[in-house]
């Protein structure tokens, strides 16, 4: 079994001057990982990041995720059913036709289809 060891403030230094000096496209992505994104993309992870992330992404390493791991994968890669579960949902997952537009439902399908599919995960 591994113990963590807490990150010192030297040691958050010198990973800080790793990623400065790591090649550009390396510190783009550390920086900015939407940065190719279109703005319905982007606001579309703005969404997902409010809304979804708590319970379709690990939000910390000892907590539970409550959803599954969503990509452009998820539900055979069908829009229109990724519309309908994010409006409607489902009897584990609350509907957010009420909360969202059609559209900002659309910019979190857009969102999610550029998740790629993690290992293992359907």
């Amino acid at each position: 079994m591994s113990r963590r060891i807490p990150m010192t403030a030297p040691a958050l230094v010198i990973a800080g001057v790793a990623i400065a000096a790591a090649p550009p496209a390396v510190a783009e992505v550390a920086a900015a990982p939407d940065a190719a994104f279109t703005d319905v993309q982007r606001e579309g992870l703005r969404l997902f990041s409010q809304s979804c992330g708590v319970c379709h992404t690990q939000i910390q390493q000892r907590t539970r995720q409550y959803g599954p791991v969503l990509s452009r994968d998820s539900l055979g890669g069908d829009e229109a059913a990724m519309r309908d579960y994010i409006g409607q949902g489902t009897p584990l997952m609350p509907g957010f036709r009420f909360n969202f537009e059609p559209g900002q439902i659309d910019a979190i399908v857009q969102y999610i289809r550029t998740i790629p599919p993690q290992p293992g995960t359907r």
